[in-house]
């Protein structure tokens, strides 16, 4: 009776699981990449979400700020993250909009004010924009949150957006991120774009689908029809 194996079986069972790992490892780590992303953007919006209930809940509704500049919002933003950096011109904190001030958080992220704009007159609140009830142009600020610095470690620019930046637009109450489906001509999920900073057009989609299925099979992807490439197909 046999009490073991020889070693050509042994070799030969070795191999098969090399192939099988080979085969199914590095879809396993894609997909766990892919999980982190859709929980760090859902963080982001958490995050970015609280810190603006708490500048309304003390300074009211943005849109009856007496002050509506750029440096106020930014200021009582600010006051309800925690900063460890900021940088007067944004590349130099990893962020890409060169001429306007970025600043790096407690945890990493990179956030950036893209756009301010006088809200006291037209204005949406958040509810309003998601419905589709009032242009969403109507909106008080809009926020770029990067997953990670745009720039290497020698200050060049990495040319690779994909995954990096994700952005969410401030209405007078709240705060909903960009691309949704309701969302006006030049943030629509249309223009989701991976590989160019239109990727922040992407954001709604990763939080109410929970994945980054755009980056493979983008056409095939609407709101009203597929939310992910197994459904298209």
């Amino acid at each position: 009776m046999r009490k073991g194996f020889t070693l050509a079986e042994v070799l030969i069972t070795i191999g098969i699981i090399g192939v099988v790992s080979a085969l199914t490892i590095p879809s396993l780590i894609a997909e766990y990449k892919e999980k982190q992303i859709v929980t760090r953007v859902k963080k982001e919006y958490s995050m970015l979400s609280q810190a603006v209930r708490m500048m309304i809940a003390y300074n009211g509704q943005i849109n009856e700020w007496g002050d509506q500049s750029y440096e106020t919002f930014e200021r009582e933003l600010l006051k309800q993250l925690n900063v460890v950096k900021s940088c007067s011109e944004g590349h130099l904190c990893g962020a890409h909009y060169m001429n306007m001030p970025a600043h790096v958080l407690s945890n990493g992220l990179i956030v950036q004010l893209r756009n301010r704009r006088d809200c006291s007159v037209d204005y949406s609140t958040a509810a309003d924009a998601l419905s589709g009830k009032k242009f969403d142009i109507f909106y008080c600020a809009s926020v770029n949150v990067y997953l990670s610095s745009r720039y290497n470690s020698r200050g060049h620019a990495i040319p690779n957006y994909k995954n990096k930046v994700f952005n969410f637009v401030v209405y007078s109450d709240g705060v909903l991120p960009q691309g949704h489906k309701n969302a006006g001509y030049d943030g629509n999920f249309k223009f989701c774009a991976p590989d160019s900073v239109s990727s922040a057009n992407c954001t709604a989609w990763v939080l109410y689908n929970e994945n980054i299925d755009y980056n493979y099979c983008k056409d095939k992807l609407s709101w009203d029809g597929a939310h992910s490439c197994k459904e298209a197909k």
